[in-house]
C-alpha cells in the first residue's frame, strides 16, 4: 500500500478500484484487469479532451494518460484545456510545463512524481 492509500500491483487508489469494479486490490487477475481498463478510460478522456489533432503525438497521449493515471484526470485535463486555450502545441515538452501551473479545487499535481512516472514507463526516444 503507498502513503497516499492505492492498493495491489497496478497501485489503485480505493475510489479508481471501485470505479473499474475491483473487489480485491491485491488479486492480481482483478487488480490488473481493472488496472488496464482504468488507464483505457483514462487514454479516451485525453483523446476526448484533445479532440482529433493529426498533430499529436500517440506517445504523448498515452504519457498524458499515464499521468492522470498517476496524479488524476481533473489535473491533466486543465494543462491539456490550457494549451489548447494558448494556442501552443499539445505535446510533452509543452505539457511538462503547464502541468505545474494547472490546479483543480486549488490544488497542483505532484509533477516531482507523475511527470517521471509516465516517463518510466514510456521514455522518451534517445535524442
Amino acid at each position: 500500500m503507498s502513503p497516499a492509500g492505492a492498493k495491489g500491483l497496478l497501485q489503485l487508489m480505493p475510489v479508481s478500484a471501485a470505479e473499474v469494479n475491483v473487489a480485491d486490490p491485491f488479486n492480481p487477475d482483478d487488480c490488473l484487469r481493472g488496472g488496464t481498463e482504468y488507464l483505457a478510460r483514462q487514454l479516451a478522456n485525453v483523446k476526448i479532451t484533445v479532440g482529433s489533432r493529426p498533430e499529436v503525438q500517440d506517445t504523448d497521449l498515452l504519457r498524458f494518460a499515464l499521468v492522470s493515471y498517476n496524479c488524476g484526470f481533473g489535473y491533466v485535463r486543465a494543462a491539456l484545456r490550457d494549451l489548447l486555450a494558448r494556442g501552443l502545441p499539445i505535446d510533452w515538452p509543452h505539457f511538462c510545463e503547464t502541468l505545474p501551473t494547472a490546479s483543480v479545487r486549488g490544488r497542483r499535481a505532484n509533477t516531482k512524481e507523475c511527470l517521471p512516472y509516465a516517463l518510466k514507463i514510456l521514455p522518451l526516444p534517445d535524442a
